[in-house]
């Protein structure tokens, strides 16, 4: 593994971490983490063959992001301070889905690069997989947990902001 593929994890979870305490929510809050995934899907998927069981892994993990992504943007607090600044708050709930798709890619990745590439070559031929198809799910994975909580968390701060504006001057 290359320090990016150490440090694109990392950075996933600083998204959330660093809205423990409380972040003013903009919209670079909102583009980071999907310029991210975005850079990482054009740099690691390069394609696979589209069988069923290639087709079955990548959709059950895209499947399995939104879900983690969508949950943990639910479970964010968005609130308007007095001062007007819309704001993020991430629960322990966010904190635990958050870390559990980002975790699991990591120790995959250790995982197969650290012994268990030979299990998992011989886990992929018995079902059909392509090892093509991992990277493509699990990038894709990362890249639908992004979308799923940015779409879930952008509607209820543009709410938030709106909810407590003043009348038009």
């Amino acid at each position: 593994m290359t320090g990016f593929d150490y440090a694109f994890p990392l950075l996933l979870l600083l998204s959330v971490l660093r809205q423990v305490r409380g972040k003013h929510l903009t919209w670079f809050q909102f583009a980071w983490p999907l310029g991210l995934v975005g850079w990482a899907a054009v740099t690691y998927v390069r394609g696979f063959p589209a069988t069923t069981p290639n087709l079955a892994l990548v959709a059950a993990c895209a499947v399995a992001g939104v879900v983690l992504g969508t949950f943990a943007g639910r479970c964010t607090k968005v609130y308007r301070r007095p001062d007007g600044a819309v704001m993020a708050q991430a629960t322990l709930a966010t904190v635990i889905l958050w870390t559990l798709g980002t975790v699991d890619r990591l120790v995959f990745g250790l995982y197969a690069e650290n012994g268990g590439g030979p299990s998992i070559a011989a886990f992929s031929t018995a079902h059909g997989l392509a090892i093509t198809a991992w990277a493509a799910a699990l990038t894709l994975m990362a890249l639908t947990e992004v979308l799923g909580r940015t779409l879930t968390l952008a509607p209820r701060a543009i709410a938030a902001g709106r909810a407590h504006a003043g009348p038009a001057r």
